[in-house]
C-alpha cells in the first residue's frame, strides 16, 4: 500500500451488510474537519462506546422503563414510552465522536499516514503479540497511539450469508435485504449487543 499513493484505506475484517446509503453517512462523518485529522475511522462495531453520544441515556432510560414495569405490572405506558426513546436513537443524525474504548470491531478506514504506518509496522508487531489487526487497532486508540474516530450509528454491520451466526445487528436499509440477499429483517434488530438484553422489553 505505501508503495502504491494509496490516500486511505476501508478494510473490511469479515463478510459484512452496509446501510444503502453509506456514501452520504461517511461524507457526513468526515465533516468538520475529522477528515484531515483522523488516524482511524471505525465504520463498524457490535458494540457501543462509553463517549459515543446518547448511549448512557438510552441505557439508563430502558433499564428503569424496564424496571417500573416489572414492578408495577403495568407494562402498557412503559412500551409506548420505550418506542419512542429506541426510535429517537435508531433515528440520530449520523456524527463522529473521538473514540477511547472501540469494542468488536470490523470495519474501520485508515487515513494515508496510518496506513504507511502499519505498512512497516503491522506485521512484526501481529507476530510478537500473536494478536489480529482488530485487536492491534482498537488498543492503538485506547492508549492514544492515534487519533481515532467512531461512526455512529455504525454504517456496517456483520453478516454472512454461508454462516448461522451472524451478528443481529440494526441496518435502517440493508443492501443485502434490498438484493435479495437477506431474508431476515436487520431494521427490527438492536443497534448493540451490549444493549440486546434490554431491547426487547
Amino acid at each position: 500500500m505505501e508503495h502504491q499513493n494509496i490516500g486511505s484505506a476501508l478494510i473490511l475484517s469479515c463478510a459484512v451488510d452496509v446501510e444503502m446509503d453509506l456514501k452520504p453517512r461517511l461524507a457526513a462523518a468526515l465533516g468538520g474537519g475529522v477528515a484531515k485529522e483522523y488516524d482511524i475511522l471505525f465504520v463498524g462495531r457490535t458494540d457501543s462506546e462509553p463517549a459515543e453520544p446518547m448511549v448512557d441515556e438510552l441505557k439508563q432510560a430502558l433499564y428503569q422503563l424496564n424496571r417500573t414495569a416489572h414492578l408495577s405490572g403495568d407494562a402498557t405506558q412503559a412500551k409506548l414510552e420505550r418506542y419512542w426513546i429506541k426510535k429517537e436513537f435508531l433515528q440520530r443524525r449520523t456524527l463522529s465522536y473521538r473514540s477511547t474504548f472501540p469494542r468488536g470491531t470490523h470495519a474501520y478506514a485508515l487515513s494515508g499516514r496510518m496506513a504507511r504506518r502499519m505498512g512497516r509496522r503491522l506485521a512484526q508487531r501481529m507476530a510478537n503479540e500473536a494478536h489480529d489487526l482488530d485487536f492491534i487497532l482498537a488498543d492503538i486508540a485506547m492508549v492514544g497511539l492515534s487519533i481515532a474516530y467512531s461512526i455512529a450509528p455504525p454504517p456496517i454491520a456483520i453478516y454472512d450469508p454461508e454462516s448461522n451466526n451472524n451478528s443481529k445487528q440494526f441496518l435502517r436499509e440493508s443492501v443485502l435485504s434490498a438484493i435479495s440477499i437477506r431474508a431476515d429483517q436487520p431494521s427490527t434488530y438492536p443497534p448493540y449487543d451490549d444493549v440486546a438484553e434490554i431491547w426487547p422489553y
